[in-house]
């Protein structure tokens, strides 16, 4: 399963592929690999983590869904946890259809911030919409460019997973030229 994880200010792609018996499952972190093993560790309690042999004492506290803080020593961290097959959606999510790209919400979520209006040029991979899901906020960006022809939602309205957000008109051809 894959994660992306966002610790103080840091986003890691976190890959854990289960089954690793007593050795502990593989855990991969941005391409890394390490062994990982989490004994006694449950919601609101202690425990240890073993990574790749060595032994960290953590107490686990839930704050939210995909919120969690870590407690090693004495000091808190705070982590966010999303699944990355969702994260993946949220970075590029328009699809082009019947020649109007549109930008689908890629899960369930609440609109933040809408960061265009109609009319305006953007870029491919111009942030259009900021989508909060699992307590995270997720910038939704144009796949291509074009003008944005139509807002479909509004700041604060609850959406579902493939709901149209904002559709684009693609680029006009350029004028051939005369001869």
């Amino acid at each position: 399963m894959k994660y992306l994880v966002l610790v103080r200010g840091t986003e890691y792609e976190v890959t854990v592929e289960a089954g690793g018996g007593a050795a502990g499952n593989r855990v991969f972190v941005n391409g890394e690999e390490y062994r990982a093993t989490l004994r006694g560790i449950g919601t609101g309690g202690g425990g240890a983590l073993v990574l790749d042999g060595r032994s960290v004492s953590l107490m686990v506290e839930r704050l939210q869904r995909g919120r969690w803080a870590l407690y090693e020593s004495g000091e808190r961290t705070e982590v966010e946890i999303g699944e990355a097959r969702f994260m993946r959606l949220a970075q590029g999510s328009a699809r082009k259809g019947d020649g109007n790209p549109v930008l689908n919400a890629p899960m369930p979520g609440l609109v933040v911030r809408i960061l265009v209006q109609a009319g305006q040029s953007v870029a491919a991979g111009t942030s259009l919409v900021v989508l909060e899901a699992m307590k995270m906020e997720n910038e939704l960006k144009a796949a291509s460019t074009g003008t944005v022809e139509e807002i479909l939602v509004a700041e604060r309205q609850t959406v579902e997973r493939g709901q149209p957000l904002v559709r684009l008109r693609p680029p006009r051809d350029p004028p051939s030229s005369l001869t």
